[in-house]
């Protein structure tokens, strides 16, 4: 199973919460026969493919996609924070909190996008 890599992490994030641990250094393939990670196929096609810098210049990123990210990131938060918390990795609250916060910033861009309506 092969995984997308941005540059930090895998699109699902498994690397980043520690689902993937890599021995080796990451090797680019061109092979087009792999089998690709569920969550990172749907992550790259919801985001239509925005890994290319070229595509979307930080400063160009459309409004509603940085909505749809934040929408992602929100859900994928309650289920990792849920995980750590049930693990004793990380408390209720903080991962509460954490998650409120990037609510906090949906309303906001969700706002920017009703006052240019």
């Amino acid at each position: 199973m092969s995984h997308l890599w941005d540059g930090e992490d895998t699109l699902c994030r498994m690397y980043s919460t520690g689902g993937l641990v890599f021995k080796n250094k990451f090797e680019i393939t061109e092979q087009t026969d792999i089998r690709v990670c569920q969550m990172c196929k749907n992550t790259n096609g919801a985001v239509g493919n925005m890994m290319n810098e070229d595509l979307f210049p930080e400063a160009e990123i459309p409004l509603e996609a940085q909505i749809k990210c934040v929408e992602r990131e929100i859900e994928f938060r309650k289920r990792v924070y849920a995980r750590r918390v049930s693990m004793g990795r990380m408390s209720e609250v903080f991962a509460d909190q954490q998650v409120k916060l990037m609510g906090a910033v949906l309303k906001t861009l969700q706002e920017l996008r009703n006052a240019d309506l």
